[in-house]
């Protein structure tokens, strides 16, 4: 009762589909229908599936609330002047000299309120005088400013075939982008402006923003890579030549307003109808023949990778392939991932197998090799960039295992070629089912047949700090590499 209470459908679902997989390995007469039998051990599979997934949701509501209340909490540090000029005397003398403290130049003042010098770290002293510096009567954030949160570890020398540098760069020229764009927002110019330190530290040039048409504001910037006169500090072997770059959802008002309008059409699958994603393709589509394709790398973060990913997968179905770098690439399916326990993680994982194995029996005469459309994708290897912490991109980790045990489980089988059909069963082959056709744009993102998976497993504070661009350029980073290749 509590699964048809809160996710009418789901139970006849998974019965139905069940069923049918019994059903047809039966007719079939297939050894693998034994496996199915398996099924039967779990008399309470229905319940507990159901169950979890309403939890799961809860639990995922749970989080936006508190994300929210986080955000407005953010906006309630901000301290004006006028904040200051209301407080009693008393304490507006004391907050004005801890202000003159914190915005003085001399670290031998940090020990007039009792704070010795060795206690308070470089990066700390740098972030209160960035937040104390605030323009237009409004604090600015110390996590907009390259001197405050960026790489550190990148300013004396900088190798392109480093992973950790390469990395570390590109996630700073997204973070310009969200820059750039809080620079419109808060009426930035010139000198005042924060963005540009994200990439001229890098020996970047802005080439120009990518405007959404809908709401104007700055989505995606294209920069172009300026060798330094002196190379004796880099390694120029492996760089590129241009970078476009998209960043994520900004939570600030008005472009927040925007931004959740395509968060709701990407999980519709749509984001390729979207004037966003057309005006990215068209830049993209102009520097691949200014300078060749290989020489243009895409990145993107959060909603940014979605952009960033699809027009990626556009052109390598024409034979162009693109050197891609996502960082928190959206999944866009409900992970198993975030269903607490692992017996009913196991057991979720072997009846999903099994009903695609099945599905791969029944359809594997419809289809024939040359249809596969992952074929012209295989050879076209994305970076994904993800934290088993962050819900929104988790999935690709087990998306990943899951095809690669698919291909054991069918290896042992020796049902030659069923591995590619049934890493293509998805949201996409069950909306065929349905009678609806499954276009190359219109499938789910996360189906991709190859990728070089890197999983950050550092501890994150929270969804924020799971979620954020920030983590990409640290150097401390507890990282995990795999290439998931399609054969």
């Amino acid at each position: 009762m509590v699964i048809k209470f809160k996710i009418p459908g789901i139970q006849s679902l998974i019965s139905k589909t069940i069923s049918d997989l019994e059903s047809e390995l039966a007719r079939r007469g297939k050894p693998i229908a034994a496996d199915a039998g398996e099924l039967r051990q779990y008399p309470g599979l229905r319940v507990e599936v159901g169950n979890a997934a309403c939890d799961s949701l809860e639990r995922m509501r749970d989080e936006s609330k508190k994300a929210t209340l986080k955000l407005v909490d953010m906006e309630c540090s901000y301290l004006t002047v006028d904040f200051f000029r209301k407080l009693p005397k008393t304490l507006r003398r004391v907050a004005t000299h801890r202000i003159q403290f914190l915005m003085g130049t001399s670290q031998e003042n940090w020990g007039n309120i009792g704070l010795p010098v060795s206690s308070v770290s470089h990066a700390a002293q740098n972030r209160f005088r960035g937040i104390s510096s605030g323009r237009m009567g409004r604090m600015t954030s110390g996590k907009e400013r390259f001197e405050d949160w960026g790489p550190s570890h990148l300013k004396t020398f900088i190798d392109w075939k480093n992973e950790n540098h390469r990395r570390s760069i590109l996630a700073s020229l997204v973070q310009g982008v969200y820059i750039v764009e809080r620079d419109r927002q808060e009426k930035r110019e010139g000198l005042e402006a924060l963005a540009p330190r994200w990439w001229v530290s890098f020996n970047f040039k802005l080439l120009h923003n990518l405007i959404d048409d809908v709401d104007g504001s700055i989505f995606g910037a294209i920069y172009e890579f300026e060798p330094p006169p002196s190379i004796s500090n880099y390694t120029l072997d492996g760089s590129p030549r241009c970078v476009i770059a998209f960043r994520g959802n900004l939570l600030k008002f008005p472009s927040i307003t925007r931004d959740m309008e395509l968060d709701i059409v990407f999980l519709q699958h749509g984001l390729h109808r979207t004037s966003r994603f057309q005006i990215a393709m068209q830049a993209i589509s102009e520097r691949v023949a200014a300078v060749g394709d290989p020489n243009v790398w895409l990145v993107g973060h959060s909603l940014g990778s979605a952009i960033a990913m699809l027009a990626g997968k556009k052109l390598a179905r024409t034979g162009t392939f693109l050197s891609c770098f996502l960082f928190n690439p959206p999944y866009d399916s409900l992970p198993i991932e975030i269903i607490p326990g692992e017996k009913v993680k196991r057991a979720f994982r072997k009846a999903k197998r099994t009903v695609k194995v099945g599905q791969a029996l029944a359809t594997k005469k419809k289809k024939n090799q040359s249809d596969d459309p992952f074929e012209a994708l295989s050879a076209w290897f994305p970076c994904l960039y993800v934290n088993p912490g962050d819900i929104f991109c988790c999935g690709y980790i087990g998306y990943f295992e899951d095809q690669e045990n698919m291909q054991s489980i069918l290896d042992i089988l020796r049902c030659s070629g069923m591995g590619r059909l049934a890493t293509r069963i998805s949201t996409g082959l069950l909306m065929s089912a349905k009678g609806r056709d499954t276009e190359p744009q219109t499938e789910p993102l996360h189906l991709i047949p190859s990728a070089n998976l890197i999983t950050n497993s550092a501890p994150s504070l929270d969804l924020f700090d799971a979620h954020g661009i920030h983590q990409w350029w640290s150097d401390d980073l507890q990282l995990q590499y795999k290439v998931y290749e399609y054969k």
